[in-house]
C-alpha cells in the first residue's frame, strides 16, 4: 500500500469513527421528549393524509393539471415511497406557515 493510499485509508477510518460517535450522541441526546414528538407529528400526519379530498369525476374533467386532483395524489404516493420524508416536508411546510 501507498503512503497516498494509506492516508486515505486513515482518513476514511478517522469520518466513519467520528459518524458513528455522532450517531451515539444523538441517540444519548434525543430522550422520552422527542421521540414522543415525533409520534405526535407522525400521527398529524397521517391524519392529514386521511383528510385528502377522494378525487372526484368532476375533477378530472378540469384537466391533468388540476391542483384539486395532482396535490392529493402526490401527498399520498409520497407517503407511500418515503414516510419520512413526507413527515420532515409537512414539519417544514408548517414552520413556514407559521411565519
Amino acid at each position: 500500500m501507498s503512503g497516498r493510499e494509506q492516508a486515505r485509508q486513515k482518513a476514511r477510518d478517522t469520518a466513519a469513527q467520528a459518524l458513528a460517535e455522532l450517531r451515539q450522541l444523538r441517540e444519548r441526546l434525543s430522550g422520552p421528549r422527542e421521540r414522543q414528538a415525533a409520534e405526535w407529528s407522525g400521527l398529524r400526519l397521517q391524519q392529514r393524509l386521511r383528510e385528502l379530498p377522494p378525487s372526484a369525476a368532476s375533477a378530472e374533467q378540469l384537466g391533468p393539471l388540476n391542483t384539486a386532483l395532482l396535490v392529493p395524489r402526490v401527498l399520498q404516493r409520497l407517503h407511500q415511497l418515503s414516510p419520512a420524508y413526507l413527515q420532515r416536508l409537512a414539519t417544514q411546510l408548517d414552520a413556514l406557515a407559521v411565519l
